[in-house]
């Protein structure tokens, strides 16, 4: 092999080495921001969950206290009917 080839082959091998180490680099990064969108995902999903059950817990504490008025407000009538 002359030395033109041996030159040529050695950019070719040091391109593909390049290349090779662009792709891992790519890889890395798509994984490291998937990481990061399925913790902030996650996150969401949990802060969704606990507005839920706050909501709920807000939507039983107004029924109750509904119920409490209207039982109230039935027996003011009735006794301002008397």
């Amino acid at each position: 092999m002359c030395r033109q080839q041996q030159v040529s082959l050695s950019l070719a091998v040091c391109c593909s080495l390049a290349s090779s180490l662009d792709w891992h680099h790519m890889i890395e990064e798509l994984k490291a921001k998937l990481v990061d969108v399925s913790l902030r995902a996650s996150n969401s999903e949990l802060e969704l969950a606990d507005t839920q059950c706050r909501a709920n817990l807000d939507i039983a504490r107004l029924q109750d206290e509904l119920l409490k008025l209207r039982d109230r407000y039935d027996r003011f009538c009735c006794v301002s009917r008397d």
